[in-house]
């Protein structure tokens, strides 16, 4: 070993000697190992440079405390707007008692009274495409009949179980950004959340009133779209608000609720229907295709949860657990 080292300290100590003449070989491996030294000292230094903000802002950086990020999810007045998801914005809705479903019988649907015990958060608007591509990364209306494609317009041909999937994955991507603070999620309104803050306090067949005329300043029902020859849901947010700053709750596409569907409404504290005897999820709000009596703040279907339609969307919930 001793032997190994002394061959190559003086291959070393030749190699040296050699570039030390004054030789044109020898001018020239100098010359260029000056400048490689030149370079890499060069791009060392331009390295730093760069990369010091960047070190710099990110020790400056600490992540929101819980009760900053709690901050941001708490309201005093109905209706307030809060951009609780970048690109997305809620309006509260505050805990309350209302009247829900219709004044008159209708087979076996009738009015029952509800409370809810806690305040909710519900998109302003119905989930756009562009919302929806950002988080699931599929176009599920691509090709589709009877559809717009647009950033602004609403997601389409969303089936109940391809809503719930899209609120898990929101739900996971706030937590994990911090933005969204523990005890919050993001899911389906219930049945009785949807009407509570479509009526947004009212008790009229419309959250402006009864009279149907006046559908067309706050709807996309079959009258302005339809039978206007523009067979699509229309860019969302276009129409009039409810007095919650809600829009698009009375037409457009139709929202899937969390529910399952029952002949009878429940009533109650903070009803929710979990009997899936029927088989189907609560949808509401009429659609652009439906008259203006589909439109009603209490109309509600009941469709398949694997159910896709050209009028087949929803508006997501931000609520909070009080398990």
């Amino acid at each position: 070993m001793g032997e190994s080292r002394k061959n190559n300290a003086r291959i070393l100590g030749s190699l040296e000697s050699f570039v030390s003449k004054k030789t044109p070989v020898g001018t020239l491996l100098k010359s260029i190992a000056v400048r490689w030294t030149g370079i890499w000292r060069l791009s060392f230094y331009l390295l730093a440079l760069v990369s010091l903000p960047v070190f710099l802002t990110s020790c400056g950086q600490t992540k929101p405390s819980e009760a900053a990020i709690l901050e941001n999810f708490a309201a005093t007045t109905a209706g307030e707007a809060k951009t609780l998801v970048p690109g997305m914005s809620f309006r509260w809705c505050p805990a309350g008692s209302f009247t829900m479903g219709t004044t008159i019988e209708t087979g076996n649907e009738f009015a029952v009274e509800v409370t809810l015990t806690q305040g909710f958060w519900l998109a302003e608007t119905e989930l756009t495409q562009a919302q929806w591509k950002k988080v699931m990364k599929s176009v599920p209306w691509k090709g589709q009949e009877d559809v717009k494609e647009g950033d602004d317009f609403p997601a389409s041909f969303i089936s109940h179980d391809d809503a719930m999937e899209f609120c898990q994955k929101l739900t996971k991507k706030e937590l994990t950004a911090g933005r969204l603070p523990r005890g919050w999620t993001f899911a389906l309104p219930t049945g009785a959340q949807w009407e509570y803050a479509c009526r947004a306090g009212t008790k009229t067949d419309y959250s402006f009133g009864d009279d149907k005329s006046s559908l067309g300043q706050y709807a996309w029902f079959n009258d302005n779209s339809l039978n206007a020859g523009e067979k699509y849901a229309h860019q969302v947010g276009q129409k009039e608000p409810n007095g919650w700053g809600l829009r698009d709750m009375h037409g457009n596409t139709s929202e899937w609720c969390l529910d399952w569907d029952m002949a009878k409404l429940p009533g109650g504290r903070d009803p929710f229907e979990q009997n899936q005897f029927l088989g189907t999820r609560v949808t509401r709000g009429g659609c652009w295709y439906q008259p203006a009596s589909n439109c009603v703040s209490a109309n509600r279907w009941g469709l398949s949860s694997g159910f896709r339609s050209r009028a087949s969307g929803f508006r997501v919930a931000a609520v909070h657990s009080t398990e």
